[in-house]
């Protein structure tokens, strides 16, 4: 590693030298230079680019389109300990990638609402995603739905953290 660090804006892609006296914009031809909305290194040291209209990967050398997300808007990502990428959608549920396949968690699966920037695996292995309808926890089984029904005080959660001794 070079120390050099990249940061994702409304505007594009940008790359900090590692004295952070140099910025470049880095070009993202495949789908433009539109609002970044996540980043993500991946376990291979690829890292995927989050956009408006898509994701993409980073080998180190290129980007190339995933094209299991043409079209999607995905406002974060997170890779679990079995590699898969979820990318927690404002419009498509929740998605899962591994092995080049996807899988989409939606209202079918017990999960509603509009996605936010909530996501995260807790040490257990458990996922667990923030919906404009709650907090919802994604296991072998069915996904579990908390709400205000079952005690927070607010259906909108809009981050998820797992405490120090859990």
């Amino acid at each position: 590693a070079d120390g050099r660090i990249w940061a994702a804006t409304e505007s594009g892609l940008f790359e900090l030298s590692a004295d952070a006296r140099h910025v470049a914009a880095i070009a993202l031809p495949e789908l433009g230079n539109s609002a970044i909305r996540a980043l993500l290194r991946h376990r291979d040291d690829s890292v995927c680019v989050a956009q408006d209209r898509g994701l993409l990967r980073h080998d180190g050398a290129r980007f190339e389109p995933v094209p299991a997300f043409a079209g999607v808007r995905v406002d974060v990502l997170l890779q679990d300990r079995h590699g898969a990428i979820w990318a927690n959608t404002s419009e498509h549920g929740v998605l899962r990638w591994l092995n080049g396949r996807r899988e989409t968690l939606g209202a079918e699966q017990g999960l509603s609402g509009r996605g936010t920037p909530a996501l995260l695996e807790d040490r257990e292995g458990l996922i667990w995603v923030g919906t404009t309808n709650g907090l919802f926890r994604i296991a072998d089984g069915p996904v579990r739905a908390i709400t205000t029904a079952q005690g927070l005080s607010d259906d909108y959660v809009r981050s998820v953290l797992a405490a120090a001794d859990g």
